[in-house]
């Protein structure tokens, strides 16, 4: 399952932008953010699901496209490689050093998009602790920034 949302069809970066509004105030509020059905029955958001709703929402008001897809899709290495942002002779290379887990569909490669986010996530971590270490370095030595 896939859902894309694009900000161009029927001004959705307008009324995003106005929900993004709302979510801001309701982040700000001591209280819970609940949701409203056209019934009058409410629920409350759990959080995880209150920060998902807001990026969504800020993403679409900038203008950028949205795509949510259950963590357990697999993905074609094309898409893969786009998500991770390399190309996809990389991507393949790191599947076959098994730095991203992936299995065969017939003679073609899937991955799992949650193994994705992973390795994007363990890559951002290093590059994080690369760059902290490497300004501690320059303070150590006295470099100017």
């Amino acid at each position: 399952m896939a859902i894309t949302l694009d900000p161009q069809q029927d001004s959705l970066a307008k009324e995003a932008a106005e929900v993004a509004e709302v979510l801001e105030h309701a982040e700000n509020e001591k209280q819970p953010a609940k949701l409203v059905d056209s019934h009058g029955h409410e629920v409350e958001l759990p959080g995880p699901l209150f920060e998902v709703l807001t990026s969504i929402a800020d993403q679409l008001q900038r203008g950028n496209g949205v795509v949510v897809m259950a963590a357990h899709k697999l993905l074609t290495s094309n898409q893969a490689a786009e998500i991770v942002n390399v190309s996809r002779p990389h991507l393949i290379k790191l599947l076959d050093e098994k730095v991203i887990p992936f299995e065969y569909v017939g003679t073609h490669r899937r991955i799992r998009l949650s193994d994705v986010l992973t390795y994007q996530g363990r890559r951002n971590a290093e590059r994080e602790a690369a760059l902290a270490e490497m300004v501690e370095l320059g303070e150590h030595e006295g470099l100017p920034y």
